[in-house]
């Protein structure tokens, strides 16, 4: 029989971390089956051998698939992501963690409880390793209990480390196979299947560190991944999602600190991004000023 979750962790040179991101995941308490299934991605530390020391110990539980060539972040989640048998999905990056037990039984009684519901997630404690501080994700307490597609566009408030989906598909679409990161266009693609719920407490850690493939960029090249991103779901979401899409790229122009370069990208920009300058409303420009 299938199980009720399975959790989706792709893992990369996090030898320093993944033994608190497994154990996190075969520490929780539920009512139901759970499974952890890990895309290894050929790592050169000692990653997949703390992985296999942990399938077994936990050979029910933990699904362990190294890669062999090195595949990259994208290839390896959507592998990863087929390769999970579950009703529902929970994602765990094998450098976070989650710091309750109960966190995949509350997210479940949280589904059951609202069928209509496409997804669930928790605030989140982001844990710095470079500056030695906490803070919490989203920064600001959501002014709504359940975020719609436009929110989540607008100023993402869902860290991938705290979701579970009810599973929308079995395989990651093909346009998102290429792209840097993936969790805005996860979260935008099942919350068009329903409401967004939230849990109002921390029950995941979200990790900073030098190592990590995305913190480690710099501010600009930040700039770019996430106007790659921003294009393809101007792309591929229906009206009026693609149009808000296309205006959150404009705005992260607009945000960049060093106004030649922002220029000079802006008119690059192909015309049909340039020509939604106009029809982005005033309060959505200060709100994204402010936020970005």
């Amino acid at each position: 029989m299938d199980p009720v979750v399975s959790v989706c962790m792709t893992t990369y040179n996090q030898a320093a971390y993944v033994s608190e991101a497994i154990e996190s995941v075969v520490r929780q308490e539920t009512s139901f089956s759970f499974e952890l299934v890990i895309g290894e991605d050929c790592s050169t530390d000692k990653t997949l051998e703390i992985c296999r020391q942990y399938q077994t110990r936990y050979p029910e539980v933990i699904k362990l698939h190294p890669r062999q060539p090195n595949l990259g972040f994208a290839k390896n989640l959507a592998l990863t992501w087929a390769e999970c048998k579950g009703q529902c999905i929970a994602m765990l990056e094998g450098d976070d963690l989650w710091c309750s037990s109960s966190k995949l039984q509350e997210q479940v009684g949280f589904l059951e409880a609202n069928p209509d519901c496409s997804m669930c997630y928790t605030l989140t404690n982001i844990r710095s390793d470079r500056h030695n501080r906490h803070d919490q994700w989203p920064y600001r307490q959501p002014s709504k209990r359940t975020p719609t597609t436009s929110d989540i566009l607008r100023h993402n408030p869902i860290a991938n480390c705290s979701v579970i989906y009810r599973r929308a598909f079995q395989q990651l679409p093909e346009w998102t196979q290429s792209l840097p990161y993936f969790d805005i266009c996860l979260h935008s693609l099942h919350s068009l299947n329903g409401p967004v719920g939230r849990i109002p407490k921390i029950m995941a850690t979200y990790r900073l560190h030098g190592g990590s493939s995305f913190e480690s960029k710099s501010y600009m090249e930040h700039i770019r991944l996430s106007s790659v991103v921003y294009a393809a779901l101007a792309d591929h979401l229906p009206p009026p999602y693609s149009h808000q899409a296309r205006q959150t790229l404009l705005l992260i122009y607009l945000g960049l600190r060093r106004w030649r370069d922002s220029s000079r990208t802006f008119l690059k920009l192909p015309p049909k991004y340039q020509l939604t300058w106009p029809a982005i409303p005033a309060e959505q420009l200060y709100h994204m000023w402010k936020v970005r």
